[in-house]
């Protein structure tokens, strides 16, 4: 489950004491930050329509072969609902999507850092979060291909 391997890694690495929720899809309110990072749009809907705290903040990564995106918002909170605003990611652009996980013959669908990019970004979204309790980008889009990265500003 990736949600707990990554809780895991964060803990031992950073010592902390975070709880994964390797459930379907978040239906708490006990939980105050979620991070999405799923492979079909089915999921994001299932994530989407998902009942959690007032004022929980999701973080939305995702990528396909070159760009990618890490975006935060809230629930119900001073922050746009990130499926509202970029409703693309919830509902998908490709009429012929399949529900194939995009980690299937991962270097035929992505490039080799695609991921790595995706990392770094919330990464330090969820630390600029945490260690400073402001932000003053809750996202950005990025394309390694054309060298453009686009931050979502507050």
């Amino acid at each position: 489950n990736k949600a707990k391997v990554l809780i895991d890694r964060i803990n031992l690495y950073y010592r902390t004491n975070w709880k994964s929720s390797p459930t379907k899809s978040p239906s708490s309110s006990k939980s105050d930050l979620i991070i999405s990072c799923v492979d079909t749009v089915k999921s994001r809907e299932s994530i989407g329509k998902s009942w959690c705290k007032k004022g929980a903040f999701l973080m939305d990564c995702g990528n396909s072969k070159t760009s990618g995106q890490v975006i935060l918002g809230q629930f119900d909170g001073d922050l746009p609902n990130i499926y509202t605003e970029h409703s693309d990611l919830m509902y998908g652009d490709e009429p012929n999507e399949t529900e194939e996980p995009g980690c299937v013959d991962e270097y035929f669908r992505q490039d080799l850092f695609v991921n790595s990019v995706v990392a770094d970004h919330a990464l330090h979204l969820v630390w600029r979060l945490l260690r400073w309790e402001s932000l003053e980008v809750r996202g950005t889009f990025f394309d390694l291909n054309k060298s453009i990265t686009n931050p979502v500003k507050l």
